[in-house]
């Protein structure tokens, strides 16, 4: 990992001022490592853990740097702060932290203006998927207007540093910042540095060691109130199982990590998704959604996505109708 050993002076000069509690938590598909600040992948350690698919025994985040992190800020007052494994923490106070072996719970206090829960449990929806409930509280006694950003490097094995990245942004009026800077500090009030990609959707973009970044802004907040939406981080053996997994979650924003190894995402696609964002469910109602890739993609945005009318919109139809003997999504009659 070509940032490893600057990260790594990073966190060194900016170590916790708490000791560090853990918990690898499993639902039986994905296991998780949580730290006692609500970031993955607890400090440097034989048995580290990031997100894994147990039945490959892979982990998407652990090769090479712990790049995973989250920060908050208060736009009002230009304050803000963050925490990860190999960034370091600035501004953020470890409360309490508990878990079970399927669960895991983080209170922190940011600077003393907010204090931010994340709560992790197997989603309901889907076995693919770990949900986190993320409660953001106003604890200061002025208005604040919250920013929360959260970014992650993909090493996805058998291809680390070489993997193919999806992200698609939705339509969430608070997804203020999308890139692939997976090594960023997630501080809300900083630049990243991004490898390919800035307020794209794309998708299977590289082979590159590169990863996801979203940043959101929650608006005002007064004092004593809270906002809440939710992470979704997980695994399955394919794209199409991965896309799935989304599906049933209601993902509004997401990122896939996949193997260059492959066309199908095959034998591990790793998830990291939002909702509750105040956007709607992305997957499913567009080409990306249903999981075209490659050539289908792009002919299915030529037909449902990109305005085509007359003469042109219906060769492409033909033209799809040749290949794949059916109609793209948006061209099906749904039941009345």
């Amino acid at each position: 990992m070509n940032r490893y050993k600057a990260l790594l002076g990073v966190a060194m000069l900016l170590a916790p001022t708490f000791a560090m509690a853990q918990a690898n938590i499993s639902n039986g598909t994905v296991q998780i490592g949580v730290r006692a600040d609500g970031a993955l992948m607890p400090e440097l350690d034989s048995g580290t853990v990031g997100i894994t698919y147990l039945a490959t025994g892979n982990d998407a985040l652990t090769p090479g740097c712990l790049c995973e992190a989250w920060g908050i800020a208060d736009a009002v007052s230009a304050t803000s702060g963050y925490t990860g494994a190999d960034v370091g923490t600035a501004g953020i106070t470890n409360l309490s932290f508990a878990s079970t072996a399927t669960t895991a719970t983080s209170v922190v206090n940011a600077f003393g203006k907010f204090q931010v829960t994340h709560s992790f449990s197997p989603s309901a929806a889907t076995q693919g998927l770990y949900e986190v409930k993320v409660t953001i509280t106003n604890i200061s006694a002025a208005s604040t207007r919250v920013l929360y950003g959260r970014a992650m490097d993909w090493d996805v094995p058998p291809t680390e540093y070489a993997e193919l990245v999806t992200l698609q942004r939705g339509n969430s009026p608070r997804l203020i910042y999308s890139s692939d800077d997976g090594f960023f500090r997630a501080d809300p009030l900083a630049n990243d540095s991004p490898d390919l990609f800035v307020n794209q959707d794309v998708v299977d973009s590289g082979p590159s060691d590169h990863g996801a970044h979203f940043r959101f802004d929650f608006g005002n907040l007064a004092p004593g109130a809270s906002v809440a939406f939710t992470i979704g981080y997980g695994a399955a053996g394919s794209t199409a199982a991965a896309l799935a997994s989304l599906t049933a979650f209601g993902a509004e924003s997401y990122s896939l990590g996949e193997p260059s190894s492959s066309n199908d995402g095959t034998p591990n696609t790793f998830m990291f998704a939002f909702k509750g964002t105040g956007g709607t469910p992305v997957i499913g109602g567009s080409c990306a959604g249903e999981g075209y890739i490659g050539a289908k993609l792009t002919w299915c945005k030529n037909i449902c996505e990109n305005g085509l009318t007359g003469q042109v919109l219906e060769t492409w139809i033909h033209r799809w109708i040749n290949r794949y003997r059916v109609l793209p999504y948006c061209a099906v009659a749904q039941p009345t």
